[in-house]
């Protein structure tokens, strides 16, 4: 195409705003990357924080009479993995949910000038794609 452009006597201007089109996105690509790795830092590290201070406070309260079948250590310990299983959902799985959520709504939005039927159809059909997956794995 460029060469087209050249041959035709056209001149290199008509790719001037494709490029900085391209250059703007991969910029608000970079920023908002980077932001949404910060809220999932940020988010992960206070559930946890908070998680453990309650399962302190838990255990504290309880005290040592009702942990006649586990040591204190080994119940701390599990109390503990789970906390950290749940920073994993909290800072990996819940940001993709709310992607999955807010997909239909994008599609919805920029197909209803097109056709408002088949954007009807999309915003219907798109949340069941994750439920066939899921039922494909099973």
């Amino acid at each position: 195409m460029a060469l087209a452009v050249q041959y035709n006597g056209g001149s290199a201007g008509v790719f001037l705003v494709p490029v900085v089109c391209a250059c703007a996105g991969l910029a608000v690509r970079y920023a908002t990357t980077r932001i949404v790795g910060d809220l999932k830092d940020t988010l992960g590290l206070s559930v946890k924080k908070n998680l453990r201070e309650c399962v302190y406070n838990k255990i504290v309260r309880l005290g040592v009479r009702s942990t006649d079948d586990m040591s204190m250590a080994g119940l701390t310990q599990i109390a503990l993995e789970g906390v950290e299983q749940l920073d994993l959902y909290y800072s990996s799985h819940l940001p993709q949910f709310f992607y999955a959520m807010l997909a239909p709504l994008l599609l919805f939005a920029i197909t209803v000038g097109i056709s408002w039927r088949v954007a009807l159809v999309l915003l219907c059909c798109v949340p069941l794609i994750p439920l066939s997956i899921d039922k494909i794995l099973l």
